[in-house]
C-alpha cells in the first residue's frame, strides 16, 4: 500500500510539471517578434496582407528570401486552429503525391500545435516549415533549403521566438 502510494504521488508530479511545461508555450506579441526579428536576426519586419479574422500580421524576409517568417495573431483562437488545420491538411494532401517526398510531424494539444515539414521532390525542390500554432497566434518559418544550415537556422529562429 505504501509503495503504491509512493507511485501516484510521483505520477501526479510528474503530470503536474508536464502540465506546467505546456503553460509556458504562451503566444507572443507582435511587438516581441518584431523586436526579435530586427535585434537578432538584423532583417526589417513589414506589415503583411490582414483578412478580417486577423488582428495583426507581420512579415519578414532575409538572407536574399532564402528564409521566410510569418506571425499572424487572428481575433479569435479557432481560426488560428482552423488555419493551422487548413495548412497541414495542404501539406497532407501534396504528401501522398508521387512527385513529394515529404516527411511531417505534428505535436502539441489543445491551445498549442506545432507542426514540422521537410519537403524533397524529384525536380530538385526543397522545403523546410515549422508552423506554430499558441492560442490566437500563428507563426510559420520557412526556407528553402532543407540542408543541415536552413534546417538549423528556422530551428533557431522558432527557438529565439520561444518555441
Amino acid at each position: 500500500m505504501q509503495k503504491m502510494r509512493k507511485l501516484l504521488v510521483v505520477v501526479l508530479a510528474i503530470s503536474m510539471i508536464l502540465s506546467l511545461t505546456a503553460c509556458s508555450k504562451k503566444a507572443i506579441d507582435a511587438d516581441t517578434f518584431k523586436e526579435i526579428m530586427e535585434d537578432k536576426y538584423d532583417c526589417d519586419v513589414d506589415k503583411g496582407y490582414k483578412t478580417d479574422d486577423m488582428d495583426e500580421c507581420l512579415l519578414t524576409a532575409f538572407d536574399d528570401g532564402q528564409y521566410l517568417v510569418k506571425y499572424v495573431l487572428y481575433k479569435d483562437a479557432e481560426d488560428a486552429a482552423d488555419e493551422f488545420d487548413r495548412r497541414h491538411d495542404q501539406y497532407d494532401e501534396t504528401e501522398e503525391d508521387d512527385d513529394f517526398e515529404d516527411k511531417i510531424k505534428v505535436s502539441g494539444s489543445g491551445s498549442y500545435n506545432k507542426l514540422v515539414l521537410k519537403r524533397e521532390n524529384d525536380d530538385g525542390i526543397e522545403m523546410y516549415v515549422v508552423m506554430i500554432r499558441s492560442e490566437k497566434m500563428l507563426i510559420r518559418a520557412e526556407t528553402y533549403d532543407t540542408g543541415k544550415k536552413g534546417v538549423k537556422k528556422i530551428d533557431d529562429i522558432i527557438k529565439e521566438l520561444g518555441y
